[in-house]
Parts: structure tokens; C-alpha cells; sequence
């Protein structure tokens, strides 16, 4: 995707993937748990694990097709994991955040909006 490009798309899914931005951020924080990330890590901009939605998930944005399919990628390496991570609300909110990526990652994207 190119920044300031206009697009048109041939169809469109939502997602609700929480009640509210504050659920959805407590989501993300236990993401990061997940993987080990931690923002005082000296590594924690570089390349790792959800770091689409680690670092930017908390704000209004796109993510195209290529962080897409990357993000569905990092679901699949950590599914193990995560299935026994939290309690089930967590995997259950794991596999919804997968299922929307998987549909955008090939020639779509996911236009992230926060209320």
C-alpha cells in the first residue's frame, strides 16, 4: 500500500474484536506478555513477533496485506502457546484477530479503528 493512495475494494468483513479500546489495549499488553516483549527491551522497535500490533495496534491506521499475512505467520508460530497462555478469552480474541488478518492477507487490508 502506498501512503495518501486511494483504494477501492470488491468486498468488506468487520470484525468487532472488543467492547471497547481500553479491552482491546488490556489484550494487547497480554499479547506482548505472550511473546516476551517489553518496551524497555533494547530490541523493542526491531522486528519480532505482532510487532504490527504491538507498536501501532493502539492506533487508528491500515495494515495492508504483506504485515498482514506476516501478522497471520506470527498467529500460527505462537498458537501453541497461546491456547494455554491465558484463559480462554484470550484464545478465543487470538483466534479473531487471526481470522481477520488471514482474510486481509492476501490482497486486502485491515483499516484499525479505535472508540
Amino acid at each position: 500500500m502506498e501512503v495518501g493512495a486511494s483504494y477501492e475494494f470488491e468486498a468488506e468483513e468487520w470484525f468487532r474484536v472488543s467492547d471497547n479500546r481500553h479491552e482491546y489495549w488490556d489484550w494487547l499488553n497480554e499479547l506482548a506478555g505472550l511473546v516476551g516483549y517489553h518496551w524497555r527491551n533494547p530490541d523493542a522497535n526491531g522486528p519480532g513477533p505482532f510487532r504490527e500490533l504491538i507498536l501501532y495496534g493502539r492506533h487508528t491506521g491500515t495494515i495492508g496485506a504483506i504485515a498482514s499475512a506476516k501478522l497471520v505467520a506470527d498467529f500460527d508460530t505462537w498458537d501453541q502457546r497461546a491456547r494455554t497462555f491465558k484463559d480462554d478469552a484470550f484464545y478465543e480474541h487470538y483466534a479473531l484477530m487471526r481470522s481477520m488478518f488471514q482474510y486481509a492477507a492476501t490482497d486486502g487490508a485491515v483499516a484499525v479503528r479505535s472508540y
